[in-house]
């Protein structure tokens, strides 16, 4: 690894999130009371940042927003976490990207959003976000901002920084393949797993992820747990940590990148990484969000001696 200012620095999209917990989705025109609302930052490689942060890594989020309330509120929610907001560039007279989530009582969710205007980035964002991969450990991305990653994929390769790919479930796109070929570590989701392989047994997809690249490669499959494999190991499979009251699983897909690339940077196992992130995915459903019941190492190693002393 590269000696580096930050653990992890991720480049993805930054939204504000506004969840609303319901009993029932609505199928017409209706007013209902809500049980919860709760506004928070969001974002796929942004939750993973803020869990990794909150674990103690040194994590850098790399985007651009617009120079509105939203954006300011993002920001803010950033450094709640811990993670370091200065390569994030907002640009003027832009709006920030919103979503609105309603969780039924189920656990389902129903998911609006709003772009925002900084789907293209500025030449000065993307000098900006050029210039920050080399001062990593690793880089963590999903496919958002495609017209930059090649780019930072080839400064992070030169800087000597690992590169990590989150392929989220109903996010396989074609031109994602590249990125997933790329990685370094390479995690995604049951269903972008079978659409990347053809295939359906969690193995063989996992063993189906490595190229030359290669250096971990996982699927997690929900509440069936994970499937992880170093380069010239075996098959591991994690159980997910079942929690016995889950309020909301948004988020828990992020939260298990963060937790495992807090573990990887700081030395630890593909099995060790595993465990940490499934705990920490788990004790992500005790909230509404997907960031509020995000744990410190502290809690998230109690979970896992408790969790450990129930099985004995």
């Amino acid at each position: 690894m590269s000696r580096a200012a930050f653990d992890i620095v991720g480049i993805g999209a930054s939204t504000l999130d506004i969840l609303t917990a319901v009993e029932n989705f609505p199928t017409k025109r209706e007013v209902h009371e809500a049980r919860a609302v709760k506004m928070e930052g969001g974002g796929p490689v942004a939750t993973a940042l803020a869990a990794a942060a909150k674990l103690g890594a040194a994590c850098q989020m790399l985007d651009e927003l617009g120079d509105d309330a939203i954006g300011l509120a993002i920001q803010a929610d950033f450094q709640k976490y811990g993670v370091d907001t200065s390569g994030l560039h907002f640009l003027t007279g832009s709006s920030s990207a919103v979503a609105s989530l309603m969780v039924n009582r189920a656990g389902d969710r129903a998911i609006y959003f709003q772009r925002g205007g900084t789907e293209a980035l500025s030449p000065e964002a993307r000098a900006g976000i050029l210039s920050r991969i080399p001062h990593a450990k690793v880089l963590h991305i999903n496919g958002r901002h495609m017209d930059i990653l090649d780019e930072a994929i080839r400064a992070a390769r030169a800087a000597g920084a690992a590169i990590s790919f989150d392929g989220g479930a109903d996010r396989y796109r074609e031109e994602t393949r590249r990125l997933a070929e790329q990685a370094d570590i390479c995690i995604v989701a049951r269903d972008f797993a079978e659409k990347y392989t053809g295939l359906t047994d969690c193995a063989e997809m996992v063993r189906a992820l490595f190229t030359k690249h290669t250096k971990i490669a996982g699927v997690t499959d929900g509440a069936r747990g994970s499937y992880l494999m170093e380069r010239g190991g075996d098959v591991i499979r994690q159980r997910a940590y079942p929690v016995e009251h889950v309020i909301d699983t948004t988020g828990c897909g992020d939260s298990y990148h963060g937790a495992f690339l807090y573990a990887y940077t700081h030395g630890r196992s593909a099995a060790e990484a595993a465990r940490l992130a499934a705990a920490v995915a788990a004790m992500n459903t005790r909230a509404l969000g997907g960031r509020s019941a995000l744990p410190t190492l502290q809690e998230v190693e109690a979970f896992l001696k408790a969790a450990n002393t129930r099985s004995m």
